[in-house]
């Protein structure tokens, strides 16, 4: 499995984190953009273009241009 610094190339592309803009590296899988994040990948669910990706497939599930992505963390509190 490749990491963030292994995947950082070149070539760059937008996309939506969470509704703000983001410039990532062309082939950033949604695995490697948490990774990019310093997000842990416990508690977290995310979705790319209003589909829930299934965690065992975010190593897989590359990026493009233009995509929505939201990361959502579990929180504890009242």
């Amino acid at each position: 499995m490749e990491n963030a610094a292994q995947q950082f190339s070149s070539e760059t592309m937008n996309i939506w984190v969470n509704g703000e803009p983001r410039l990532i590296s062309v082939g950033t899988s949604l695995d490697g953009l948490l990774d990019l994040l310093k997000l842990p990948k416990v508690g977290v669910a995310a979705a790319l273009d209003a589909e829930v990706v299934h965690k065992r497939t975010w190593p897989e599930t590359i990026l493009a241009e233009g995509q929505r992505v939201e990361i959502l963390t579990i929180s504890q509190g009242g």
